[in-house]
């Protein structure tokens, strides 16, 4: 579920903390924040995909992940490339590993932004 969030920053730490006790998680994402289960992400959803590409290529594929909003950092985070696409966002996008040579920020917002660092890691190839 996504909504807009316009409420003091008190309620919202009780909001959350009643969601974690339903076992649920309140993410921010580019624009809007989500309430998802706390076992589910987009991190889990690439390490499954990365799972079964190794299991039927018996190797592991290069993984190049882009986003916008810090929800998008758990997914970017198990990546071995990230783009990191210039956001709305107040918050930024944090990395663990912000390693240069493996993360590129890109100048331009949405489209412009995802092209930007696509360009970016293609032509390094």
């Amino acid at each position: 579920m996504s909504l807009i969030w316009r409420d003091s920053d008190e309620r919202m730490a009780q909001f959350v903390a009643r969601l974690n006790d339903l076992g649920l998680q309140f993410v921010h994402g580019a624009r809007f924040w989500h309430v998802l289960d706390a076992s589910a992400g987009k991190d889990q959803a690439a390490n499954w995909l990365i799972e079964a590409y190794r299991r039927q290529w018996r190797a592991r594929p290069l993984t190049l992940g882009l986003g916008d909003g810090p929800n998008d950092a758990p997914l970017l985070d198990v990546m071995d490339y990230a783009v990191v696409v210039k956001g709305l966002n107040r918050e930024g996008v944090h990395l663990r590993n912000d390693d240069p040579l493996r993360v590129y920020r890109s100048q331009n917002e949405g489209p412009d932004g995802w092209r930007e660092g696509m360009d970016y890691f293609f032509s390094r190839s």
